[in-house]
């Protein structure tokens, strides 16, 4: 499993390095002029938890030229000393920041918005898109499908020019998805601390 996180960190990040863009200025920080292809991914995303897997990798796009819209593919991987099975978790992510704070020259702050949809595939039974016919209806509810809410704060590190590397992101966030609301607005002994989740992540931005 290692092995394979690995690779795919070390394919995101020289595609993403060797890429060639132009680059303007706006409020101390660099932004993309896009030439590269449009399958070439703006940011890798490193993250720890928050309900799409216990370590995760992804890349990013930005889709404004203020990168305040960006959307995420993300793979997360759970292992089985901590759900019982090793869980293998494929995510689609769009994320708004819809303010930036500077802090300093080279330094800033945003709010973070996340909505996102992932796919679990698990290796054993028990995990489903419909309900297999061995169990009565309404036994259980699907559960391969998650539909996740998240709210976080990030901060926002330029590099130098003479640097590939653009920016790094360090960011926080609490989550929390679908089948969690349920249960907390189906128990009345749930509180909502007991339905979100937090996470932690990182991400390198390139030119």
């Amino acid at each position: 499993m290692r092995k394979l996180f690995y690779s795919i960190l070390v394919i995101l990040l020289t595609i993403s390095i060797h890429t060639f863009a132009q680059d303007t200025i706006i409020n101390n920080k660099v932004y993309t002029q896009k030439q590269r292809s449009w399958i070439i991914p703006a940011y890798v995303n490193l993250q720890y938890a928050g309900g799409i897997g216990n370590y995760i990798i992804g890349a990013g796009y930005t889709l404004n030229k203020s990168q305040s819209l960006r959307f995420a593919l993300k793979y997360g991987f759970t292992p089985k000393y901590r759900s019982n099975k090793n869980l293998h978790i494929s995510t689609v992510e769009f994320c708004y920041l819809p303010v930036d704070i500077p802090v300093q020259s080279n330094i800033s702050i945003m709010p973070k918005i996340t909505t996102a949809v992932s796919r679990v595939f698990a290796d054993g039974p028990g995990t489903f898109t419909r309900l297999p016919s061995y169990y009565p209806e309404g036994y259980y509810a699907p559960n391969a499908f998650r539909f996740h809410f998240s709210l976080g704060i990030t901060g926002h590190y330029q590099l130098k020019q003479k640097y590939k590397v653009k920016a790094i992101e360090f960011y926080i966030e609490t989550t929390t998805n679908d089948l969690y609301l349920k249960y907390y607005f189906n128990y009345s002994g749930l509180q909502l601390t007991n339905v979100f989740t937090m996470a932690l992540g990182a991400n390198i931005m390139f030119k």
